[in-house]
């Protein structure tokens, strides 16, 4: 089996500079630099200006512990980056440049509406006097962005260039791509950081202190203002998506010097709230952030684990991607951890009990089991079933996104609850955040997965013949109709409403988005793939959809008067056109035999 090959010292760095100090690291590592020199003379200047007040003012002199932080993890990629450790310095610019989008969103909203962004480490409101954004800002955006690039950069420019000749020896054709003894650790620290990551996904969301000033509200992120929202969830989910993907990397040093540099990132969210909340009259602190440096303190004890030991390594040669089989193990045990979490966030209250000790209950968290058993399912399937595990994976890459489906139209239940009622999240609630990034982690693993099993193929064949009109147009009708099937209510009555997309809707047309956009993706991209995966994408995709519909029986029709309504029947077209995708995906393809001739050849019509 051909693989890509890098060569170089034991730590990952290449004589060449590909992936060493050298062209591929350097350029990454000095526009990092610049990016931390931006973020930190933000704080130097004024943050926010008032047009009929005083300009608001940091709660302490916080600008030590913010230069510091920006600081940090630049000045240890270039240390690392000059003394020859290039893969661990890529490492710590791509795990650091991870995290910036979601930092950037958290910035924006000082534009928006500085007096709601919640950060007393760059202004504490005194009035409700409107405060526009300073010149700050405009430097804390010019950070985030230059540290995503620096990532960018990055990984482009440690890319194997070329495949190794299988037919030279010298290459290592026979390399074994999991050593012997080193499944296991692998796996363990895998499911060790997923851990980690998810309870730092917990962290950012929830509320970064107590307060107690009228002006300055401490609110968790899933009930602050919108760019916080976005924020806090792209945060939540990008710290354990980023720090799962690069711990699986084949590449030790880059998987070492990764996680430090999410850590280094998830240190710079947490810690200046925490400090607030130590120091500033009114603040009290809160168990979120704390979490999130623990599990950020966790993350670098890892990087201490994942040492080179002596005799362990492959000096000469690296792979640039793992194994499809360690892939599939790693995605399946990501897809059981989110499966139980979301059965559990089923079986467990939503809504948090009340001094009387009754927690009334969520009608809509019964969506949770039909998403938790899926994929509970595929899981077990990729673990489990060694021939199933191709087949799952595609499935999995889709249908990850029921568990946002069920969980957004939850949570979205249980916040409107406690504006209307001055009730709390209970259990149900907080499992079923922590099931989200966990369930994007299994996607998008199987999604990485189906580039290496691609890359491993060929597809001449596929590529020459192109796509397959019928399939194409019943995926691209399936496409069309999961528009309304996601957009429209699937259920309407006196006493009930409905989750859809509209404008100022919440949590549950996020999930409705995001399922909506998969199934689209996975219908128009299956007519390009190889039968028996074609298949399986839209039979993943139709196990969202019957997802979404699940809403009718399981919680609608409990409801008096509640009757089918547009997004139903929408539904059921797409499926109907979903199960004929798969069906004709898989029929026998005519081929021309030896004569000229057209005889029907089954199977795959394509490797």
């Amino acid at each position: 089996m051909a693989v890509r090959i890098l060569r170089g010292d034991p730590d990952g760095s290449t004589a060449e500079g590909v992936s060493g100090p050298g062209t591929g690291v350097r350029p990454g590592v000095i526009t990092l630099a610049v990016g931390a020199l931006a973020l930190a003379v933000a704080p130097l200047l004024p943050v926010v200006t008032a047009a009929d007040a005083a300009p608001a003012d940091a709660g302490f002199p916080s600008w030590p512990l913010l230069v510091v932080l920006a600081v940090l993890p630049a000045a240890v990629a270039v240390v690392l980056a000059y003394r020859g450790a290039g893969s661990v310095a890529a490492g710590v610019v791509i795990g650091v440049a991870a995290l910036a989008p979601g930092r950037a969103l958290l910035d924006v909203q000082l534009i928006a509406d500085a007096g709601l962004a919640a950060r007393p480490e760059l202004l504490v409101p005194t009035s409700l006097a409107p405060l526009q954004a300073g010149p700050a800002v405009i430097l804390l955006l010019a950070g985030h962005l230059l540290t995503a690039v620096a990532g960018v950069w990055v990984l482009l420019a440690t890319r194997s260039p070329e495949r190794a000749d299988e037919s030279d020896p010298a290459d290592g054709s026979e390399l074994e791509l999991i050593p012997e003894g080193r499944t296991g650790s692998r796996q363990g620290a895998f499911v060790a950081v997923l851990g980690l990551g998810a309870a730092a996904a917990v962290g950012v969301l929830v509320a970064p202190f107590g307060s107690d000033n009228a002006y300055l509200l401490g609110r968790s992120a899933l009930d602050a203002p919108g760019w916080t929202l976005a924020g806090g969830v792209l945060l939540a989910v990008l710290a354990p998506a980023a720090a799962c993907l690069l711990v699986s990397s084949a590449e030790r040093g880059r998987a070492r010097g990764g996680l430090l540099g999410v850590a280094l990132g998830l240190t710079a969210v947490a810690a200046p709230p925490v400090v607030a909340a130590l120091v500033v009259a009114q603040l009290r602190p809160a168990w979120g952030p704390i979490a999130t440096l623990l599990a950020a303190a966790g993350l670098i004890i890892s990087v201490a684990l994942l040492r080179a030991r002596p005799g362990t390594e492959h000096p000469a040669r690296e792979l640039t991607l793992p194994a499809l089989l360690r892939l599939h193990r790693l995605a399946a045990v990501a897809a059981l951890l989110a499966g139980a979490l979301t059965l559990a966030a089923a079986a467990l209250p939503a809504i948090a009990a009340s001094p009387s000790g009754s927690a009334p209950a969520v009608s809509a968290a019964r969506l949770l089991i039909p998403a938790g058993v899926v994929v509970f399912g595929l899981g077990v399937a990729m673990l489990l079933l060694s021939a199933g595990a191709g087949l799952a994976r595609p499935a999995l890459a889709v249908s990850w996104v029921v568990v946002p489906l069920a969980s957004g139209a939850v949570l979205e239940t249980v916040l409107t609850a406690g504006v209307l009622a001055d009730v709390g999240l209970g259990a149900g609630s907080w499992v079923a955040v922590v099931a989200i990034p966990v369930a994007a982690v299994a996607g998008l693993i199987a999604a990485l997965g189906g580039a290496v099993e691609r890359d491993d193929v060929d597809l001449t064949e596929l590529a020459a013949r192109g796509a397959d009109r019928p399939v194409l147009l019943a995926g691209t009708l399936a496409a069309v109709l999961a528009v309304p099937a996601f957009g429209l209510p699937v259920a309407t009555g006196p006493d009930y409403r409905a989750a859809a997309i509209a404008p100022g809707s919440g949590l549950a047309a996020w999930g409705l988005a995001t399922a909506m956009v998969a199934v689209m993706f996975a219908a128009l991209v299956a007519a390009r793939c190889r039968p028996v995966r074609a298949a399986a994408l839209f039979a993943g995709a139709g196990l969202v959809v019957m997802v979404r519909l699940a809403e009718l029986p399981l919680v609608a029709s409990r409801i008096g008067g509640a009757a089918a309504a547009a997004g139903t029947w929408s539904c059921l077209a797409c499926l109907t056109l979903l199960a004929a995708a798969t069906v004709v995906a898989v029929r026998p393809a005519a081929t021309p035999d030896v004569s000229g001739t057209t005889a029907r050849a089954s199977g795959n019509r394509a490797p």
